[in-house]
């Protein structure tokens, strides 16, 4: 949908202007999935983050991020919160509604073909011919 930069905490007005607020709090009463894909979690807005029932975390060594995520979810015990800073590259610890008990995976390689690196979108819309669309 977004950058999960656009769920941190600028003016709530922004946010309610597009929609993305209202639906992040709301979807899931009308079985609508959200997800939130953040580096640094304290920046993110609390209310939308509380709507997550299942979290995926990989290792954080940041205390603010850590508290945040204790603050907001009721998924993770004290002894889950004290693992997440010694996970390895590549591991994850799942908690939430979606799986029993808590658990430790290894996050396979990702799958792009473009290996990562920014599109070159000077170069795309060089090509595209604008006669055309006429």
């Amino acid at each position: 949908m977004a950058s999960a930069i656009g769920y941190g905490k600028p003016e709530l007005s922004t946010l309610l202007e597009s929609g993305t607020f209202y639906f992040a709090l709301t979807g899931r009463k009308f079985g609508v999935g959200f997800a939130i894909v953040s580096q640094r979690p304290s920046k993110l807005d609390a209310d939308v983050t509380s709507q997550c029932n299942t979290i995926i975390a990989m290792r954080i060594k940041n205390p603010d991020d850590q508290r945040f995520i204790e603050k907001t979810s009721d998924y993770f015990s004290a002894a889950d919160l004290a693992e997440l800073p010694t996970l390895s590259t590549g591991e994850a610890l799942i908690c939430g509604r979606a799986i029993i008990a808590p658990l430790v995976v290894t996050v396979g390689t990702k799958a792009l073909i473009h290996g990562g690196e920014s599109p070159r979108v000077c170069e795309r819309w060089g090509q595209f011919n604008f006669d055309e669309r006429k």
